[in-house]
């Protein structure tokens, strides 16, 4: 596996591309639509140095910016795919979170609670409480 030294705030790190996981989904593997391998710099040698690149350093850089710019594109592309594929998760997610907000309903109905409990004191109450549709 390649790996490549990158230059980033002063110090220097190794990155490996297989680093990065490329399954985007834990059951069917569907993954990326491609892998984007960043290739050292053509000219390392002046990284973090004030020095000016020559003509044909200058070229190879230019040359390097194109490529990384193609592959920007395509991740790009990718983000907007993956991103409408998580708002239509989210979507989904919401509709049934509606259908659970009935299943959290408790049964409200206890013989030993509310006004029923005023119908079993004796015949009289009963039929007041019955009669009162406000208790209800």
């Amino acid at each position: 596996m390649d790996t490549f030294l990158h230059v980033h705030g002063g110090y220097h790190e190794t990155f490996c591309p297989s680093d990065i996981p490329a399954s985007i989904c834990q059951y069917c593997g569907t993954t990326l639509t491609g892998t984007t391998t960043i290739p050292p710099s053509p000219i390392p040698h002046l990284l973090g140095s004030n020095a000016i690149p020559t003509g044909g350093q200058g070229q190879l850089v230019r040359g390097a910016i194109g490529v990384a710019m193609v592959d920007i594109r395509r991740l790009e592309g990718e983000i907007r795919r993956v991103s409408s594929v998580l708002a239509q998760l989210q979507g989904e997610y919401r509709a049934l979170g509606e259908h659970r907000r009935f299943t959290e309903v408790e049964d409200s109905f206890d013989p030993r609670e509310g006004p029923l409990v005023l119908t079993q004191v004796c015949s009289a109450w009963r039929q007041t409480a019955i009669a009162t549709p406000q208790l209800w």
